[in-house]
């Protein structure tokens, strides 16, 4: 026996549980080396949500997110600020409070890869495809600035957790707590990232298809949905309280909408940073801040809102011709790095015929699959494109990838391993 394939065999033999800790293991060394040797560790951020963790940390309130200092935001989602707020308090806002973050990042990313043999097994795939799209996952770090910076890190793998636990949900009997259990699930991660609301929507709809409750998911959806309400009532009542109206989790549709259409707009977010588009962005712009401030932030979101629709309205056409590139650019993203731009085209190829595959041997989650790619970009496809936005559902890319090499290699007969062809 060759020694690859004795290695293979072995590693493949391990526990469940091992299998996967090796595998995260394995993925956050990569992301710590690379990100400590490219210096990514050491200089603090200031984006948005560093900025609201930053006032969190130092004031205990949810505000200041732009250029100067504007008062209480709802800009962001609340989780992650809140979570990065722990560690500023723990560790300051320096080069300390960045590696920790870097670090937490790092893990939250490397879970979802180490989860992947997990989602193939409760799938009824062969082991080898899950432990294939973890370390596609682990040893390619396609996505590192992501993976280190953002709070899609984190909700990748709070994604793929929930769709774990709702195919689950869909293939045993309900019962009321795990009803309860998968509602505060969703509600917070509506309040980690607010667009997974269309992919609650839809894969909660889809259960009364897709679920062996039958009529009785209808009862399942109801409750689940209360939890989920319940979980989301005091960021809402906070913001009811603090801003005087009623919205979905964020109030920054109308900034989004703005910097995503307007004459310099461009399709994808590196070019649109080149074109000047963001010049009147009040996290760059001393004045717009200042106007954050002045009339507050509902009304400079409004403001925005109404200038972004009246730009649509007598643009039909280029506001066509940029959503119809922000839809190509969500399934295959334009990046600076040639290298980076083709594996992820890469990936949604494979993807694509992975999940055909999918179909043919576990119908209920390919459907779930196919459901979150469906749902899950809707609201993207409006806005400014980027790498980013995409990554909260790249492990689905890399699982049905994992399937089509996994065909390729067993039908060709390229690996002659008798645990591949099993």
């Amino acid at each position: 026996m060759k020694a690859p394939e004795l290695v293979w065999q072995k590693f493949e033999q391990l526990p469940l549980f091992a299998i996967c800790g090796l595998l995260f293991l394995l993925s956050l060394t990569v992301r710590l080396v690379l990100a400590v040797k490219l210096n990514y560790h050491a200089t603090p951020r200031l984006m948005e949500f560093e900025r609201i963790a930053s006032t969190l940390a130092a004031t205990g309130e949810f505000g200041n997110p732009y250029r100067i200092p504007t008062g209480p935001t709802a800009h962001h989602a609340p989780i992650y600020p809140l979570a990065l707020s722990w560690l500023y308090q723990l560790f300051g806002t320096g080069a300390n409070g960045r590696l920790a973050q870097v670090v937490f990042n790092c893990c939250a990313a490397s879970l979802q890869y180490a989860l992947l043999p997990v989602l193939a097994v409760a799938g009824n795939l062969k082991r080898h495809v899950g432990i294939l799209a973890g370390l596609a996952g682990a040893i390619l770090p396609v996505n590192l600035l992501v993976e280190i910076n953002s709070a899609e890190a984190l909700a990748g793998g709070v994604l793929l957790v929930l769709f774990l636990f709702t195919m689950r949900s869909w293939q045993s009997e309900l019962t009321w707590h795990r009803s309860a259990a998968l509602g505060l699930g969703w509600g917070i991660a509506l309040l980690l990232m607010p667009s997974f609301l269309t992919t609650f929507l839809v894969l909660t709809a889809a259960g009364f298809f897709l679920s062996k409750a039958g009529k009785r998911w209808l009862k399942h959806a109801a409750w689940m949905s209360c939890c989920v309400a319940v979980t989301l009532f005091p960021w809402t009542l906070r913001n009811y309280l603090q801003f005087g109206k009623l919205f979905f989790v964020r109030s920054n549709l109308g900034l989004e909408l703005s910097v995503s259409n307007n004459d310099l707009a461009r399709a994808a977010i590196d070019d649109n940073e080149k074109s000047g588009a963001y010049r009147n962005h009040p996290f760059s712009n001393d004045a717009e801040a200042r106007r954050v401030a002045e009339i507050g932030e509902i009304a400079y979101q409004q403001e925005k809102l109404s200038g972004a629709l009246s730009w649509i309205k007598t643009h039909p056409r280029r506001f066509a011709q940029l959503t119809g590139l922000h839809l190509v650019y969500f399934w295959f993203p334009k990046t600076t790095r040639k290298a980076q731009m083709a594996v992820l085209w890469m990936l949604t190829a494979a993807g694509l015929a992975g999940l055909w595959r999918l179909f043919g041997i576990n119908r209920v989650m390919a459907w779930g699959v196919a459901l979150i790619w469906a749902s899950f970009p809707l609201a993207y496809y409006f806005l400014q494109a980027s790498g980013r936005y995409r990554f909260p559902i790249h492990w689905t890319f890399l699982l049905t990838a994992a399937m089509t090499v996994s065909g390729f290699v067993t039908q060709s007969n390229v690996w002659n391993y008798r645990n591949l062809r099993a």
